[in-house]
């Protein structure tokens, strides 16, 4: 990521009536792995306001995102204009979601903003899930701008308030089991979301229980449909190679 971050987001930050909302979203399934997303929306009137000044609003992901490993980035319109830039990447556990969270300020400066999430998450293959930690949206220090040297735009205290005012991060949970603890602001059936601070970060607990075996149906049909097929088509290879199993004539 390149110092030009700082920036980007500041321009989004004076747009008039911008708003730029942040996710990081984790889906658990029942084997225990699960899909992490870090979706960025840009309102339409800050896309207006990085399109007239030429920039790419790609750049406003918050982190680096390699695709080597495993990041996919889609971007899509949705319907009141804004641009979203979703960046997902599927991991096979807790600890690798964890990991994944954990790296996405790697690459940052100092002074650049950056969603930082540091949790313990440990899974099971009935889909109870349990993850502890903390989370927050650090702002940018400064505007990245300078003239002769000497820093230009709001830092510190006014830029952090700016960001606040403009940006809305949350971190959002699903699990495939019930909930049973959380300290999130909103449970939705089995999703939990936490809406997080600016220039801090705030405790995020979740602890559920197990799937059931009922939703772990799709799963094992599908591996007792792939068993199947290879059991099948190994079979029809043994009869083929063998003289055998060749059929006499009539009569």
């Amino acid at each position: 990521m390149t110092r030009s971050v700082p920036v980007l987001v500041l321009a989004a930050l004076v747009a008039t009536g911008c708003r730029i909302d942040v996710t990081a979203d984790a889906a658990f399934d029942v084997t225990g792995g699960a899909e992490v997303v870090l979706a960025v929306r840009i309102d339409g009137a800050t896309l207006r306001e990085l399109d007239a000044l030429g920039v790419d609003p790609g750049l406003v992901a918050l982190a680096e995102l390699d695709p080597a490993r495993g990041w996919r980035t889609e971007r899509t319109v949705d319907a009141d204009g804004g641009l979203v830039l979703a960046h997902r990447r599927d991991v096979p556990d807790g600890p690798a979601l964890a990991a994944a969270l954990g790296a996405l300020d790697d690459g940052l400066a100092a002074d650049d903003p950056a969603l930082r999430v540091d949790l313990d998450v440990t899974t099971s293959r009935g889909g109870a899930v349990a993850l502890a930690g903390t989370a927050g949206l650090t702002p940018p220090g400064t505007t990245g701008l300078a003239v002769d040297g000497t820093p230009v735009g709001p830092s510190g205290a006014a830029l952090a308030a700016l960001t606040a005012e403009a940006v809305r991060p949350v971190l959002r949970v699903t699990v495939p089991g019930p909930v049973r603890r959380h300290d999130g602001d909103r449970l939705e059936g089995r999703t939990v979301t936490w809406a997080l601070p600016v220039g801090d970060v705030r405790p995020v607990t979740l602890t559920s229980g197990s799937a059931g075996w009922w939703r772990a149906l799709p799963w094992v049909a599908a591996t007792v449909a792939g068993v199947g097929a290879v059991a099948g088509w190994w079979r029809r290879r043994g009869r083929r190679s063998d003289p055998g199993a060749a059929v006499s004539p009539a009569g």
